[in-house]
């Protein structure tokens, strides 16, 4: 298959269009197809070396993580979904800059009928970061106040989101172009 990889820590300038071989679904996998992924800053982060001190990578390395496609294969120990299942999700490890990503089913989930795959691929990591912000390590609770700068952006805005449906009274920070957004 095709994919775009990292043979070396470098820069945006550093990546190629490498075939690298298919991956295989172990019995606990499925192999999606991908039709969607995004790119994120975390991609280019990784992928200059300011990690691999406590994290290096194996090269080549595909870089992405938010997904969105559709099952080709189920491993025989898969239960809850099925081929031709469409689904988005994030993994740990990059390797979305393929054609197919071979995961455990934990990381994925039914890919709501309302979203495309390019709408559902930009969900994962930015509605996480999100979640884990607000209820894991804020611990908002209802009827509280909290303030959430950049309420118009990718995280933010899951986040406006996320504490006004907790309960919570949301104030937020953004450019004047993005008032109207904010106020929906």
């Amino acid at each position: 298959m095709e994919a775009i990889v990292f043979n070396h820590y470098g820069s945006v300038d550093d990546l190629l269009f490498q075939e690298v071989p298919t991956p295989v679904p172990s019995p606990t996998q499925v192999l999606v197809k991908i039709y969607a992924t995004t790119v994120n800053h975390i991609d280019i982060g990784i992928a200059s070396g300011i990690f691999k001190d406590f994290a290096p990578l194996p090269f080549p390395w595909i870089p992405g993580y938010d997904f969105a496609g559709v099952i080709e294969v189920v491993g025989d120990q898969v239960q809850g979904f099925k081929k031709g299942d469409e689904v988005y999700g994030v993994t740990l490890h990059g390797g979305t800059y393929a054609e197919y990503i071979a995961v455990d089913p934990q990381i994925i989930a039914i890919k709501p009928p309302s979203l495309g795959f390019l709408q559902a691929a930009s969900v994962p990591v930015s509605a996480e970061t999100a979640s884990q912000v607000l209820f894991q390590h804020a611990g908002i609770k209802k009827g509280q106040t909290i303030l959430i700068h950049g309420g118009a952006g990718a995280v933010g805005s899951y986040a406006v989101q996320m504490a006004h449906q907790a309960g919570v009274r949301v104030m937020v920070t953004a450019s004047l172009g993005e008032k109207a957004l904010l106020e929906r």
